[in-house]
């Protein structure tokens, strides 16, 4: 559910949003029953009701009005013990289960362009964090040619400097890249 209110959201559409919203108390109510199967569930929800809080998803007092019941939740340590007894070792592996995909698309989500973007925009971000070439990228450029293809005639690179013939430079340089992409592919 956190995740379709987070895309609805990013996305401007208020549909899911909207369902919901108007469904939320009984949605928290179904999530965290009274008894210890509820209990356990209780720290988790209210994150979530914070993570949504701070995102704005829903309209304000919203979320107060269903959190209140959470707070006034007394969760001392015996109801929690109690709670992890009350457990079946198929609620653990569910829960379990649930937790990783849940880590998982969190993750995938930092990895997601968005979707307005132009396509020539990771390549942008790319160049501008790529360093300006040196003469010591230009010495390691030519010491792969020839540790790559040693039996090439590669017209002396080290005998000459760049500004004497730029062409011949650039073409090794062209050469260079080729070389060490096919040798990465």
């Amino acid at each position: 559910m956190d995740s379709i209110c987070h895309h609805s959201h990013k996305a401007g559409f208020s549909g899911y949003i909207e369902l919901i919203q108007k469904n939320l108390g009984k949605i928290i109510d179904c999530v965290t029953p009274s008894g210890p199967k509820g209990n356990v569930n209780v720290a988790g929800t209210k994150k979530i009701l914070e993570l949504w809080k701070a995102r704005r998803i829903f309209q304000p007092g919203a979320i107060e009005a269903v959190e209140k019941p959470l707070l006034s939740r007394d969760l001392g340590s015996a109801a929690t013990s109690t709670a992890e007894t009350a457990l079946t070792k198929e609620d653990i592996l569910r829960r379990m289960d649930e937790d990783r995909e849940r880590h998982k698309r969190i993750r995938e989500e930092i990895w997601i362009r968005p979707s307005d973007e132009p396509p020539e925009a990771e390549f942008l971000q790319q160049w501008d964090e790529v360093s300006d070439m040196d003469e010591n990228d230009y010495e390691n450029i030519e010491s792969d040619n020839q540790k790559y293809l040693p039996g090439y005639p590669w017209l002396g690179e080290t005998d000459y400097r760049r500004e004497q013939r730029p062409q011949q430079t650039l073409y090794s340089i062209a050469v260079g890249i080729t070389v060490l992409g096919l040798m990465v592919l």
